[in-house]
């Protein structure tokens, strides 16, 4: 019987370590402002500022108005875009089978910062709704297979990995099942994987984290 168990034990600790081998765990939990492309093409963007009441007599900033503010933009977007004036995911009545454009995660305000999370179907629907970014901000994304590039006959700059040596083009090729997001513009960006390969100007500060640079293309490569 102790042999039986221990066999057991042993199948599920080599399946479990199989799992976190071909899965990902990646959690995003962002303290800036910030963008998480997630191999499923949906992307998550994070605001994250700093609204202090303490300079005005009466309150100016509260939960209850960023709220009603996003929500009100989202259901606007949304019923524009495919005709459910909602906010939420868990508004949709056929929960499986359908989603929205945009949707909130999360909105909150506490110690005087304003945390909000807002969910995109795709690339293009964080384009339609952010359309007007600020200066510096993001004014163009795409999220796909290195593949997908390759067919499309798109050009790569000169891509480096990450202990900055130069990637061939066949190399990329190879790995042409890996992700890739082409972003112009600057932002700090999560990947739902360990980043492989970048193009000039990025900056990878973490395994899963980047920094592009203003008005220029920059293309990330994870897996």
């Amino acid at each position: 019987m102790l042999k039986y168990k221990t066999a057991v034990f042993c199948a599920i600790v080599s399946i479990f370590a199989m799992c976190l081998s071909g899965c990902s765990f990646y959690t995003f939990n962002p303290t800036v402002s910030s963008i998480f492309i997630k191999k499923n093409y949906t992307i998550v963007s994070a605001e994250i500022e700093t609204l202090d009441n303490s300079a005005y007599e009466e309150e100016r900033y509260s939960v209850d108005s960023l709220k009603a503010f996003v929500e009100d933009e989202v259901k606007q977007y949304n019923k524009k875009a495919c005709g459910l004036e909602l906010a939420y995911l868990d508004d949709l009545q056929d929960k499986k089978n359908s989603t929205l454009p945009v949707s909130i995660q999360e909105i909150k305000y506490e110690d005087n910062t304003a945390r909000l999370l807002l969910m995109y179907q795709d690339a293009s629907a964080y384009l339609g709704f952010n359309d007007h970014p600020l200066d510096g901000g993001i004014t163009n994304i795409m999220v796909g297979r290195v593949s997908d590039l390759i067919e499309k006959k798109i050009e790569f700059p000169e891509m480096t990995d990450t202990d900055q040596n130069v990637a061939e083009y066949n190399e990329l090729e190879i790995n042409s099942n890996y992700f890739v997001v082409t972003i112009t513009g600057s932002a700090h960006v999560h990947v739902e994987g360990e980043i492989e390969y970048v193009s000039p100007g990025v900056t990878v500060t973490q395994k899963h984290e980047a920094d592009t640079p203003a008005d220029t293309e920059s293309f990330i490569i994870f897996r």
